[in-house]
């Protein structure tokens, strides 16, 4: 009998070491599960974060070049290259484009009725028109302030199914209505357009921003 109540108290003792064990298994298991969540987690902050480091230091990397090539083409302009910088990544457009077209329309709202008015896109204005003759809505106080109509009007009427390099061949609308009539438009756009490419970094730079503000996300 006492042989008996031994084997119980050595099998009850046994199944309770058991239990235990199993139960610190599942502990250390989920610890080691949680620290390499945790691992994860950290690791994966700490990218986002230095991709946002390297997304503004390119930036203002960018800012810089696109001011730099501003006043080497216009030194009195105040069009400002953060302006640009900043309008162009809203809507997702090409930086040595604008820039391009604002050199060709206006030396950057230095010239021609452009320069009058601010507008350095010359978005309003027609041939024949005089400055006093252009709609009040297209004058501006800063050339900062046209930019952002010039780049909805390209969105939504230019850039319909099109890339910014389709306009240097044929600058159309939807309606194939050209944006100016002046024949050699084209090619003097993609002439700028061209060296801005050849000799700054604004290409590669805006790329780059463009990478790390994905990382970013």
């Amino acid at each position: 009998m006492k042989h008996k109540w031994f084997y119980v108290i050595v099998s009850i003792v046994l199944t309770l070491t058991t239990i235990i064990s199993i139960m610190n298994w599942f502990k250390l298991n989920k610890t080691s599960n949680n620290t390499t969540k945790e691992k994860e987690y950290t690791y994966a902050y700490d990218c986002i974060k230095e991709a946002e480091l390297k997304y503004w230091e390119i930036k203002s990397q960018l800012c810089d070049e696109v001011q730099k090539y501003i006043d080497s083409v216009a030194p009195t302009s105040n069009l400002r290259g953060y302006a640009v910088v900043e309008e162009c990544e809203k809507f997702n457009i090409d930086i040595k484009f604008v820039l391009a077209q604002g050199e060709v329309e206006s030396h950057f709202a230095t010239k021609g009725i452009g320069g009058k008015l601010h507008n350095v896109f010359n978005v309003g204005v027609f041939d024949g028109l005089t400055a006093e003759e252009v709609k009040t809505t297209y004058k501006y106080d800063y050339p900062n302030q046209s930019i952002r109509p010039y780049l909805d009007l390209l969105h939504r009427r230019y850039l319909v199914n099109k890339l910014e390099v389709d306009l240097l061949d044929n600058y159309v609308d939807v309606d194939g209505n050209k944006y100016a009539t002046d024949p050699a438009y084209e090619s003097k756009l993609k002439e700028v357009y061209t060296y801005i490419y050849m000799h700054t970094k604004i290409d590669s730079l805006q790329q780059l921003m463009i990478n790390y503000a994905i990382k970013c996300n």
